[in-house]
């Protein structure tokens, strides 16, 4: 293992071997390479929710996605999955995986997908 992916995986082991809960969502950040050879990252949740999302459609979600350009971009194989689409409606829930060339810019691609889906279902912005 490379020093880069040594600092990646201690850096993230602790929410890699944290049990997931009802509460709190898992978020795990990954590398590979893809089929050109390129050095990618992600990060990704299994549980992005909150319970204003359900005022939401399935269709609102994707139209927020595509309206704000936040999508898979497949020339430089980044931006972003989203898994569980059907459950924003019923649960407030999605998945996410965003994927960057670097780990900042995964996170950043997280962010902005949450932050857009936070704007769209209503729910406040809080300072960090």
């Amino acid at each position: 293992m490379d020093d880069e992916r040594a600092d990646l995986w201690r850096s993230h082991a602790p929410a890699l071997l944290s049990p997931p809960s009802r509460t709190a969502p898992t978020t795990l950040a990954g590398a590979w390479r893809t089929c050109h050879g390129r050095l990618k990252r992600s990060v990704a949740t299994d549980h992005l929710d909150n319970p204003a999302y359900e005022s939401l459609t399935l269709d609102d979600l994707l139209d927020v996605v595509a309206e704000r350009e936040l999508g898979w971009d497949t020339e430089t194989e980044t931006g972003v999955g989203l898994h569980m689409v059907s459950a924003i409606a019923v649960a407030g829930r999605i998945d996410l995986t965003a994927i960057g060339d670097t780990l900042d810019e995964a996170r950043g691609h997280y962010d902005e997908v949450k932050a857009a889906v936070d704007a769209a279902a209503g729910v406040a912005a809080h300072a960090p």
